[in-house]
């Protein structure tokens, strides 16, 4: 269990105690390494819940399930970075024209404009990467805090989901 620790503990503390504006904000590809911190966030409470499929992940399948995404030719996945220490992630996974989202931010730092920025940085790469620029969210009725961060990046409320169209 020991390889589940990041090493980055308290870093993340201190970031929680600097003023916003000394933040660095940056997106790296994920890697296999980064098992241990992405198999902490999807198992926290509010990760749970706010998950259509809202049961605890064990380890031997998480590892499995990052394998296959990582191989994955249609998925973009990054962690989200504060001064180089891991604080969230996001996926793309292409599905037709367009990429669905998934996105975590650790509860320490919601609220700071990190998941919109990074969330900004990501739709643009992939826009850069591959001229899509349809980006969904799939978000349970009930999760009214990403509904109102969705909409605050002017994603538009569809049957089902919440669609941007994002072109430079």
């Amino acid at each position: 269990q020991k390889y589940l620790i990041d090493g980055h503990g308290l870093e993340r503390i201190k970031l929680i105690l600097k003023p916003l504006n000394k933040f660095k904000i940056s997106l790296r590809k994920t890697t296999f390494k980064d098992k241990g911190f992405l198999f902490f966030c999807v198992n926290q409470p509010d990760a749970i819940s706010s998950r259509f499929n809202s049961k605890h992940i064990n380890l031997s399948n998480h590892e499995n399930w990052l394998k296959k995404i990582l191989k994955s030719k249609n998925i973009f996945f990054y962690v989200i970075t504060l001064n180089k220490i891991p604080v969230g992630f996001f996926r793309f996974d292409k599905v037709k024209n367009y990429y669905t989202i998934d996105i975590y931010i650790e509860k320490n730092f919601r609220k700071k404009g990190i998941s919109s920025k990074a969330l900004n940085l990501g739709m643009k790469k992939i826009y850069t990467n591959t001229k899509i620029g349809k980006f969904r969210a799939y978000i349970k009725k009930n999760n009214i805090e990403s509904i109102n961060f969705f909409k605050s990046l002017n994603f538009k409320k569809k049957e089902n989901y919440f669609l941007k169209i994002f072109n430079y």
